[in-house]
């Protein structure tokens, strides 16, 4: 007699499953998919190329699916479309500037060879960085119960307790010898702006300098003015530096940052500038975290040692969270909507102009607010543009290439 055993019997699992084939048959089509014409694309071996099509291929008496890739000078590479994994989308193709290489060319290696001695040379100012950070003593901040509830009674909505549990997490950061490097996740309009408010006013009445570094004019001249009307009354100076605010006042307001009269600046990149030093920095804050790089990030770390930082984000970076997470920093959820606030309605459809224009003449006209109608390709804003001029013609409308 025979008895068959398969292999879970023996070991405990199955080495292989159909699921997992089709998993991956899955994956393979919607990579191919992903590919548009003369879109440029990244070959590990051979650099910057441009997809032009997939063409059939007699190879040994049969048929093969064959990408077909454009190089410089022409040249062209037919690589086998089982080997797609081989190449990786490039980031823009809107660029028209971008140069092909050339096959067989060592310039792409040295390139290759020079980005990886790069990051080794981030990774290692990184690391001085963080260890100069973690022998440092923190400035100390203290606080008047009493002036600080005075001030906390002028936030005219109720807290959430997500919010008032991060505005805890910050004091205890505060109370701290070492500096605090803490990430505040939190949707939009869920209440990060408070949390930082308060974090300023306590570093101000410390005697201490902040410093806000946000990505766009437009949310710098948004978080100037809020924090201004907030913090004046009680003796706190607040200064903005940004393509907004003329050179004349950039000039004082760099030298009040230096003499320490200019409790917190907000600004954009501008504030990256070798020409800003400060007295005694003592909080840097960071908003909307995902779109500034580190390296800018980091510099204020290595400018400003002592310094508590705090990130806010909706989405942090895979980087940010995974430190977070980790451990290695400090993390604060404000999960929980403010009073009466509605959740975000999110829809996935086609292209639909009827359901489009009444969204938009809903928001509008209904409920008196504007409207953001964001594109991920450039190419697609004239199309959109003539869109809206003929079926809204009344409405105002502001196009931005890129960022506000």
């Amino acid at each position: 007699n025979y008895i068959f055993l398969n292999e879970k019997s023996i070991f405990g699992y199955n080495f292989s499953t159909q699921q997992s084939i089709d998993k991956n048959k899955e994956i393979f089509f919607e990579e191919i998919n992903k590919l548009t014409k003369n879109s440029i694309l990244v070959h590990s071996e051979y650099g910057l190329c441009r997809f032009l099509n997939i063409k059939k291929l007699e190879i040994n008496s049969s048929l093969h699916d064959c990408i077909e890739l454009e190089f410089a000078d022409n040249q062209r590479l037919f690589l086998p479309i089982e080997n797609l994994n081989l190449i990786t989308k490039y980031g823009n193709d809107d660029d028209k500037n971008i140069n092909l290489d050339k096959l067989g060319s060592y310039h792409w290696q040295r390139r290759k060879a020079e980005a990886k001695n790069k990051i080794k040379d981030a990774a290692k100012k990184l690391m001085g960085i963080a260890a100069k950070r973690l022998n440092s003593h923190a400035y100390t901040i203290n606080f008047d119960p009493a002036e600080y509830e005075k001030f906390s009674s002028t936030f005219p909505f109720l807290e959430t307790d997500d919010q008032l549990k991060a505005i805890e997490d910050i004091k205890a950061d505060f109370s701290k010898s070492i500096p605090a490097d803490r990430l505040i996740v939190g949707d939009v309009a869920f209440g990060k702006t408070e949390v930082i408010i308060r974090a300023v006013f306590l570093a101000a009445k410390s005697k201490i300098q902040s410093l806000i570094l946000v990505p766009t004019t437009l949310l710098s001249r948004q978080h100037f003015i809020n924090f201004s009307k907030r913090l004046s009354s009680f003796g706190i100076i607040v200064n903005e530096i940004s393509r907004l605010v003329s050179n004349e006042i950039k000039s004082q307001v760099i030298s009040s940052l230096k003499n320490g009269s200019t409790d917190i600046v907000i600004g954009t990149h501008a504030l990256l500038s070798d020409k800003i030093h400060f007295k005694n920095l003592g909080l840097i804050i960071y908003d909307e975290e995902q779109k500034l790089g580190t390296q800018q990030k980091e510099k204020f770390k290595s400018l400003a040692p002592r310094a508590h930082v705090i990130s806010l984000s909706a989405t942090p970076i895979p980087r940010t969270l995974s430190l977070s997470l980790s451990g290695i920093r400090d993390l604060s959820l404000i999960l929980t909507a403010p009073y009466e606030r509605l959740s975000v309605r999110t829809f996935i459809t086609p292209f639909d102009e009827i359901t489009i224009i009444e969204a938009i003449k809903r928001e509008i006209y209904g409920r008196k607010n504007s409207v953001f109608f964001v594109t991920p390709r450039k190419k697609d804003i004239p199309f959109l543009e003539r869109f809206l001029k003929e079926k809204l013609p009344e409405i105002k409308y502001v196009t931005a290439h890129g960022q506000l």
